[in-house]
């Protein structure tokens, strides 16, 4: 099994967190995770790219990003990232004792994609103002496309009871407290849900960013989790809340989609091709047959 943190970060200082999180709004480390789980992560979840039509997990596709939400039941090490003691210990210290994962994904996001500036306390167009915390960890080096966040907006977010803000507003006038979160792979950011936030869009079409979202909340409501039961060693009560265990599953799982999302880019074109040829293949050999 690959070791998950590098030993500088399983040394941190949780109390220095949290308190970034009250202050702040948000804290971040670089080359949190290793190499060799990241390498893992990235092997496990690109065994669901390519699905069409298969009868196992799979990913989806909406429109410039790809999403695999079923982490837990395609990769080990992720589970072992998602679970491990760090990260409830953190979720646990901010949030209280009753904490649950309220939405998971691996993600790609490529070339013009527009994120809007935006809250996660929410549900459905809902401003919540229960407690939630995000860890997002870089899979890929991210120095452009870059995860956004306006220092300190956690505290007065609240107050204006919405969850999306333009542009124009933000750049008018909250500009000078966007910090930007460039860094290599490996690199973890944890926020407070409450503030407002966006990743920077980036014009290059070749561009590809990948990450893992994993959002905790109080434990109201969970997300539908499809496990897979061999990762499962030594669970507690606190584990089996944390995952959801007789919880009411009733957030919605993100993104939502269907053909109609689905883009025409290469590895939807390669299905394609494989799929028509197939089918031409066994027209003609039913042809000759008859």
């Amino acid at each position: 099994m690959s070791k998950i943190f590098n030993s500088e970060f399983e040394k941190i200082n949780i109390e220095k967190i949290i308190n970034d999180l009250k202050e702040k709004g948000y804290f971040s480390f670089n080359k949190a995770v290793t190499l060799d789980a990241l390498n893992s992560i990235e092997t496990e979840t690109n065994k669901s790219k390519s699905n069409l039509n298969v009868n196992k997990i799979s990913g989806v596709y909406n429109e410039s990003q790809f999403f695999l939400t079923n982490l837990l039941a395609q990769s080990k090490t992720c589970y072992n990232y998602i679970t491990s003691n760090l990260v409830t210990d953190i979720s646990e210290k901010f949030i209280g004792e009753k904490f649950t994962i309220s939405s998971l994904r691996y993600y790609e996001t490529y070339g013009n994609h527009y994120m809007q500036w935006h809250t996660d306390n929410k549900s459905g167009t809902e401003f919540r103002k229960d407690l939630g915390i995000i860890f997002i960890l870089y899979i890929s080096d991210v120095y452009d496309g870059q995860f956004q966040y306006i220092e300190g907006s956690h505290k007065w977010s609240e107050f204006e009871l919405k969850n999306n803000y333009d542009d124009e507003l933000i750049d008018k006038n909250h500009k000078e407290k966007i910090i930007n979160f460039k860094g290599p792979k490996g690199t973890i950011i944890i926020y407070n849900t409450r503030g407002i936030h966006r990743a920077k869009i980036v014009k290059d079409k070749n561009f590809v960013r990948k990450s893992i979202f994993l959002q905790v909340g109080k434990n109201q409501k969970s997300v539908p989790i499809i496990l897979n039961s061999s990762y499962l060693k030594n669970i507690d009560d606190r584990l089996k809340m944390y995952l959801g265990f007789g919880i009411e599953d009733s957030n919605v799982i993100y993104p939502k989609t269907s053909l109609k999302n689905l883009p025409l880019n290469k590895n939807i074109y390669k299905l394609f091709i494989e799929y028509f040829a197939q089918r031409f293949k066994k027209f003609i050999k039913n042809l000759l047959n008859n």
